[in-house]
């Protein structure tokens, strides 16, 4: 069903004429599949008209036989796709990534979201031993989307309003404040801090 939805959104895509939206859109969805390079070729051969009609180089005629040849060669395309269930996976996994992961970290505790239906996780500062000790734990909650040991290569916290990355020097400034925080555990003034994980690019 994914990858119909898939095909079916990248075919409606093409009917309109917006290649460049099909094609982004099959790039998104089958990165570290076999199909990736040939999406990757008829992007450029798009991105290369486009330039050569900015540029009065082709005539209309001609733009339009390479436009209808780029669009034959992406339903092609979706036609080996749709056969080729080994691709679900694929795209499944790029899908994830399509939008963030929330995640909240609370200033007294660190308070885990990942899904609003789940219940939430409560985690307090003396439960860390330090910042490795705390990115193994978000590990943890997150592993159906990232792989282990990879934070900072792969993926990273950032703070959801100012976009800044949570470096492992904040964390351990964090866990190093622990009496601070405890002594101020039951101050409902307190805010949390929202930060979602975000793949590196």
């Amino acid at each position: 069903m994914i990858v119909d939805e898939l095909i079916a959104k990248v075919r409606e895509k093409i009917s309109q004429n917006e290649i460049e939206d099909g094609i982004e859109e099959l790039s998104n969805n089958l990165r570290d599949s076999a199909y990736y390079n040939e999406i990757l070729i008829q992007s450029g051969r798009l991105k290369q008209v486009s330039k050569d009609r900015r540029l009065g180089i082709l005539s209309i005629d001609e733009i339009n036989r390479i436009e209808t040849q780029i669009k034959i060669n992406i339903l092609e395309l979706l036609e080996a796709i749709k056969k080729d269930r080994q691709i679900i996976p694929i795209v499944r996994a790029n899908q994830k990534w399509q939008s963030d992961i929330d995640l909240r970290i609370d200033i007294r505790v660190f308070l885990f979201e990942i899904n609003q239906d789940d219940e939430p996780k409560y985690y307090k500062t003396m439960d860390f031993a330090d910042a490795n000790d705390f990115l193994n734990q978000v590990y943890l909650e997150i592993s159906d989307y990232v792989a282990p040991k990879t934070y900072g290569k792969d993926w990273v916290l950032v703070d959801r309003e100012t976009d800044e990355e949570l470096t492992y020097s904040m964390i351990e400034e964090r866990i190093m404040q622990e009496e601070t925080l405890m002594e101020k555990f039951f101050d409902d003034d307190l805010k949390g801090t929202d930060f979602v994980v975000r793949k590196k690019n």
